[in-house]
């Protein structure tokens, strides 16, 4: 007889929580589209740019008179989206974990809220410091990549290659991340708030102690999250080709193309609210493990 880690039984009991739960379904989509729930779309829709393109975007940035300023100010725009996002990210985290605890924090939410939010910004610093460590190495190979012939593979594969490192360390810490962000968020969200600060320390020792246990969690759900996103990439994408076609031949106001954009609406809008019940899941899950017993007694 096959017996199922506990662990496992906890995603099935999580999958039963939420399929009855369906207010938690809008503010994990909340959550989700902060986090990269909106890239399906905007992968589906846009073209990707060709080499030309990427070598015209860079030759201008580096021969602007207001260069590196240019730069700069792209990095605010995109910092001041993130934190934006961040935010969006900790309101629906913290609307989803009220939802999920049997007795939830007495708090009002955007408490809650705030505290999740410097949570997500704490467990986040790592991962920007590797995103920024990945935007240099391509800053620096970048120029050669694409001005010498294919030798050796594409553009893509030549990039992924030398960024392989980078890709590595990125993965594992946001599978780091993840497992201590949620550890301290569920702390810090309960009917027991504890402030970020100790809410972190504990989530960092509640990792310690079982870090094969607690990352194992993380892999599945980043697994089930990647599933998730190619397919609905491969949707969206298959949903908008002869969409695409038709405003290409300026067939915008045509019947057939209108009923065609409303149903791929509403078939993204169906997509994210799938999107939302996945990450509610995904939050229950840590929920039910973090709630084992033995887990609070030791924190």
């Amino acid at each position: 007889m096959t017996v199922i880690p506990s662990w496992l039984r906890s995603a099935g009991q999580a999958a039963n929580l939420v399929s009855g739960r369906a207010e938690l379904w809008l503010p994990g989509a909340i959550a989700a589209l902060a986090y990269l729930g909106w890239l399906p779309l905007v992968l589906a829709v846009s073209p990707f740019p060709r080499t030309s393109d990427l070598v015209f975007l860079g030759t201008g940035l580096v021969s602007s008179s207001i260069f590196p300023l240019n730069v700069l100010m792209i990095g605010a725009v995109i910092a001041a989206v993130v934190l934006l996002a961040c935010a969006a990210a900790a309101f629906g985290e913290a609307a989803v974990q009220r939802g999920i605890a049997e007795e939830p924090s007495s708090g009002a939410l955007r408490d809650t809220a705030a505290s999740v939010y410097a949570i997500i910004l704490v467990v986040a610093m790592p991962v920007a410091i590797v995103l920024a460590a990945l935007a240099i190495r391509l800053a620096g190979i970048a120029p050669d990549a694409v001005t010498t012939p294919d030798i050796g593979g594409s553009l893509a594969v030549r990039l992924a290659s030398a960024l392989l490192p980078f890709l590595v360390a990125l993965a594992v810490v946001l599978l780091f991340a993840q497992a201590l962000g949620v550890a301290a968020m569920r702390r810090a969200s309960g009917s027991d708030r504890s402030r970020p600060g100790a809410a972190l320390w504990n989530g960092l020792g509640d990792l310690l102690r079982r870090p094969g246990r607690r990352l194992a969690i993380a892999f599945a759900i980043a697994l089930v999250d990647l599933v998730a996103f190619v397919l609905t990439l491969w949707l969206l994408r298959t949903l908008w080709t002869p969409i695409g076609q038709d405003l290409a031949r300026g067939l915008l106001a045509s019947p057939l193309t209108v009923v065609l954009l409303a149903g791929f609406v509403m078939v993204w809008l169906v997509l994210v609210i799938a999107a939302g019940a996945l990450h509610a899941w995904g939050s229950a899950w840590w929920s039910l493990e973090l709630a084992q017993p033995g887990d609070e007694s030791r924190a």
